[in-house]
């Protein structure tokens, strides 16, 4: 007879080596919490995809200019958003992408709303998946990654909910013929458009220091099998319904950033 709990089990024997088993365990779970979160968010009841192309990206050309210092967390994500559409003298656009890794993020718009909150950036994948980012600035003492995961989480359940999605469809397709016409839609992303079942992901992005501050942090994950950093290469593997991912970057001056990798295990701890 089939439970959750029989299927973890069978999951976690399959392990080998020196692999921990509480972040199989724990991404597994949360994957499970997200399936079982389906059509539990009330729809946000009015336009969720919101075209942020109004802008003007010089409001927010201090952030490169001033490589960040002082900035706040929203102004640093809006930066991010026009250099990639947009460029500026000190970084060229990237038809705005998004790249982490050889994987290329559309980003489609920042502050989208929720019936409880706004996801920091929104982001399209190849194949139709959603991208919802939590971002987190150097300083960021508060959110640790298991906490921005779950807030990314939460904002993804809310935007992939029916009515909250075709909202979302809706103004993507009205904004994505905007920019047909001046020849903004990226390479490889012509045919594509946001699909309810396709795998979507939830993705902290931050810069280095914010994770090695809460590698330290005792509230953290620090000095248990390798850490969260350990975690978040167990949530990278693709689910059948949400993926998760830790990314690096320092926010300024780029359109590139980095998955989270583990540092190895110690000698000690192989089995």
């Amino acid at each position: 007879m089939y439970t959750v709990f029989r299927d973890w089990m069978e999951r976690l024997a399959e392990s080998r080596g020196a692999e921990p088993e509480w972040p199989l365990l724990l991404a597994d779970a949360l994957e499970h919490a997200f399936d079982r979160e389906a059509g539990v968010p009330p729809p946000y009841g009015g336009e969720v995809f919101k075209d942020r192309d109004e802008f003007d990206a010089e409001h927010y050309a201090h952030v490169d200019r001033e490589q960040g210092s002082g900035a706040t967390e929203n102004a640093t994500t809006y930066a991010l958003y026009y250099r990639c559409h947009f460029g500026n003298k000190w970084c060229e656009g990237s038809q705005g992408c998004l790249t982490i890794g050889d994987e290329r993020f559309w980003l489609l718009g920042f502050q989208w709303p929720t019936c409880c909150g706004e996801s920091d950036l929104a982001g399209l994948e190849a194949d139709g998946g959603l991208a919802v980012f939590e971002c987190k600035g150097s300083r960021n003492a508060t959110d640790s990654p298991l906490v921005a995961v779950l807030k990314a989480l939460h904002y993804l359940r809310c935007h992939t909910c029916s009515g909250d999605f075709a909202n979302i469809v809706g103004g993507f397709r009205k904004w994505k013929a905007k920019l047909q016409q001046t020849g903004r839609v990226p390479r490889g992303f012509e045919a594509v458009e946001p699909t309810l079942g396709a795998t979507h992901r939830a993705i902290v992005l931050a810069p280095t220091e914010y994770y090695n501050f809460h590698d330290r942090s005792r509230r953290s994950l620090a000095g248990v099998e390798g850490g969260w950093r350990r975690f978040s290469e167990a949530v990278s593997r693709r689910g059948r319904s949400v993926s998760m991912g830790f990314a690096v970057s320092s926010l300024i001056r780029t359109t590139r950033a980095e998955w989270l990798r583990p540092s190895p295990l110690p000698d000690s701890w192989l089995v």
